[in-house]
């Protein structure tokens, strides 16, 4: 199998900190009131920050948001159900991913309750706060990779578009063919080890 071939069928995808995706938050749809978020994902990459996943409602950390990324070398999820910094929650993963390996990240969000689970290490989560709660309300689009703009005020790390390679991307159980979009947007393939 020829180099190219073997990159191809990797599925893995090339981020390079200036190109990013833009997709519906179901994938083939929008829904703008959401009880539950599912990602999952495998990242490879040498970078210590960088923002992986993005979807929020406005233009303010004290509205609703939801980000994925790499902060000092780890994975923090970081979500806001509120409308103010009150309902910030925060998740980081105690294992180092900025070491240039494959590595299975996968998100869960049911209400106020979340888990963050990095490779097979053990999860980490958030305690129940209580029953029922806000569902995560956004205008209904995910960026991969990075955004064209955020707010004010998020954790340093969101500022840094994600650099290095993405494949296996899922979406509520939904997978998200990643390589349809290379030459679109400036991406490109990753080689498959």
């Amino acid at each position: 199998m020829d180099r190219i071939s073997a990159r191809r069928q990797s599925g893995a995808v090339h981020f390079n900190g200036r190109a990013f995706l833009l997709m519906p938050n179901l994938v083939h749809k929008a829904r703008k009131r959401q009880k539950t978020n599912r990602l999952s994902f495998q990242l490879r990459s040498r970078d210590r920050e960088g923002l992986v996943v993005w979807t929020a409602r406005g233009g303010s950390v004290d509205d609703h948001f939801l980000t994925v990324g790499l902060n000092n070398g780890t994975v923090e999820l970081t979500f806001n159900l509120a409308r103010s910094r009150r309902g910030l929650v925060r998740l980081r993963s105690q294992h180092v991913v900025s070491d240039g390996r494959w590595h299975r990240v996968r998100v869960r969000r049911k209400r106020r309750w979340a888990s963050l689970h990095v490779d097979r290490h053990r999860p980490e989560r958030t305690p129940r706060l209580g029953r029922g709660g806000p569902r995560l309300r956004t205008d209904g689009k995910l960026y991969i990779g990075g955004t064209p703009s955020l707010p004010d005020g998020l954790p340093e790390h969101c500022y840094r578009r994600f650099q290095g390679c993405l494949r296996r991307l899922t979406v509520h159980r939904r997978s998200v063919n990643l390589v349809s979009h290379v030459d679109n947007v400036r991406l490109r393939h990753c080689a498959a080890n």
